[in-house]
């Protein structure tokens, strides 16, 4: 839809108001079945899911063609190809994962090719849709189908579907399905995890029980995942210390789940310490939170976990391509690994998921928001010029801050909202949950600006007397604290400005405070790299994005 330019006064270049291209609503399960040409009775879903699960010869097979993708001789490779396309959806998996992970280009490429040809429809949506229809239908055969699948999901977004399927059909006439049973001493780690979780949460007593023996598993996600479903479903308190337990043993960058769970459950009391990523602070940290549970356990209610979501573990991150404005918007999960990934993008600025497969992007010279589905279509579009950052919500607004604007859309994408500053000298901003609006200026000042009347609260402070050098973050904390990125650091300043803690980092983009006291920085410059600081300052966790790709945003979910 064309853009038509709205200009006026000293907003020039500040400003672009277009119409909102709306794009049609996401296919239904029921639609993208259609589209695959799977009907969505029990039988032919079951039978999809064991089209998608190979093992064995057939896996080495699928395997020897990718590799022969990437061999010099011309022939060899086209062969290859058509014997991969020849394969149909047993091959689809191993495809993916070649196409995503695969450092030679050409096999990635052919890898990509192979799945135009064999998909209808993306796998990753299909499958969620197929594990979904299942869940409501419970067809025969479908826990074993499901098992079997489960090592081979696209990614774990899928692996989740799968898991809430088998959740809900853990019970047979009222008894725990005995496929699942067996599935706790499968060989392989992530059926063991997924047939305890789903028996733990029918939240039947002696369903339960016989569950409760994985948490003894050899594997540590196996533990992990068996002791969070026991007390965030079971609500088990007999598993609260073994959940602690994990804490020496888990590295921090998957840690941090059982610590995010416990701060839920302690709330105000919650031991004033991070988990660390050396074998001490993981041991000085279990140590602090087995003596609150002792302390404590008479008191703690684990119903206060119910309608409180925990944290996915996903990290998103804002990329830049390090020879231009191109970029990207990644998902990774605890272990590192890519979830989605969508492309393509001009000068993305900032990014931020607001469901359950949507996100939300700013893109600078796009003069765009726009939100999109995972793998990247569109929903809708609306033209802003230059956006620095975005927000969404609780009610489902939308937050848009560019260097002369913060401005807040409605559901409809309308403006409902607006606080505009003349010396387009905006950095950062975001609305606090109390309704007030603060800003970082670029001579470095904190300004905070009531809604109703968009005056100043109170005279700004300065952030230290530093300049900021263009762009970064803020972020008000429940406690009203504001938490901000400088020149070489982070910082923490009260209602008053007055700096209660600080943290160098060399040029911060990006700032967020996560649940267990920790911040979570990045920075395009030398070392390139997303980092997690503790109370202290010191990094306990990082990740440096592949193929030299500039860091820009970092949020966690």
């Amino acid at each position: 839809m064309a853009t038509v330019p709205r200009f006026g006064g000293p907003f020039i270049g500040v400003l672009l108001a277009v119409t909102v291209a709306v794009a049609a609503e996401p296919a239904s399960d029921e639609q993208l079945l259609k589209q695959a040409k799977i009907p969505d009775d029990g039988p032919e879903l079951v039978a999809y899911l064991r089209q998608r699960t190979v093992a064995g010869n057939d896996r080495q097979r699928i395997e020897t063609l990718i590799e022969r993708l990437g061999d010099p001789v011309y022939a060899v490779r086209e062969r290859a190809t058509a014997d991969l396309i020849a394969s149909g959806l047993p091959a689809v998996t191993l495809l993916r994962r070649a196409a995503d992970t695969q450092e030679d280009i050409e096999i990635a490429r052919r890898a990509e090719r192979c799945l135009s040809a064999i998909e209808r429809v993306p796998s990753a949506a299909l499958s969620s849709a197929v594990a979904r229809t299942i869940a409501k239908r419970k067809p025969e055969g479908a826990v074993e189908a499901l098992l079997a699948y489960l090592p081979l999901a696209d990614d774990e977004s899928v692996a989740d579907e799968v898991r809430d399927a088998l959740a809900a059909m853990a019970l047979t006439g009222g008894k725990p399905d005995p496929l699942l049973v067996r599935a706790l001493n499968d060989p392989q780690p992530v059926r063991r995890a997924a047939a305890a979780e789903a028996l733990i949460r029918t939240r039947r007593p002696e369903v339960v029980a016989t569950a409760r023996s994985v948490l003894k598993d050899r594997n540590l996600d196996v533990r992990l995942r068996t002791g969070l479903a026991l007390v965030t479903y079971a609500r088990d308190k007999e598993s609260v210390p073994a959940l602690i337990d994990l804490l020496t043993d888990l590295p921090q960058g998957s840690g941090w789940r059982a610590e995010e769970v416990l701060i839920r459950l302690a709330g105000d009391s919650a031991p004033q310490v991070s988990l660390g990523d050396d074998p001490d602070a993981r041991k000085a940290c279990r140590d602090r939170w087995l003596a609150w549970w002792e302390k404590n356990r008479d008191s703690v209610d684990l119903a206060r976990l119910e309608g409180s979501p925990a944290m996915l573990g996903h990290t998103l991150l804002v990329l830049r391509h390090p020879n231009g404005l191109a970029g990207q918007v990644v998902e990774i999960n605890d272990k590192q690994a890519v979830v989605w990934k969508i492309d393509g993008l001009q000068q993305p600025m900032d990014a931020a998921v607001v469901g359950k497969d949507r996100v939300l992007i700013a893109e600078f010279t796009h003069h765009n928001v726009t939100e999109r589905d995972f793998n990247g279509k569109s929903i809708w579009t609306k033209g802003v010029m230059q956006p620095l950052s975005i927000q969404r919500l609780p009610d489902g607004h939308t937050i848009v801050v560019t260097r002369g604007q913060v401005v807040e859309w409605d559901q409809s994408q309308r403006d409902v909202f607006m606080i505009q500053r003349r010396t387009a000298d905006i950095v950062a901003a975001c609305k606090a949950r109390t309704g007030e609006v603060v800003l970082i200026t670029q001579a470095g000042a904190c300004v905070r600006i009531d809604p109703k009347t968009k005056k100043e609260i109170s005279p700004p402070f300065s952030l230290g007397g530093q300049s900021i050098y263009g762009y970064g973050a803020v972020e008000v904390l429940p406690n009203g604290h504001i938490l901000t990125t400088l020149p070489q650091g982070v910082a923490e300043f009260d209602a008053t400005g007055k700096q209660v803690w600080q943290a160098a980092y060399s040029r911060p983009s990006s700032v967020q405070r996560l649940p267990n006291g920790n911040t979570l920085v990045c920075t395009s410059q030398p070392p390139r790299e997303v980092a997690e600081l503790d109370r202290n300052g010191r990094v306990v966790w990082k990740y440096q994005p592949p193929d030299n790709m500039l860091p820009w945003k970092v949020r966690r979910r």
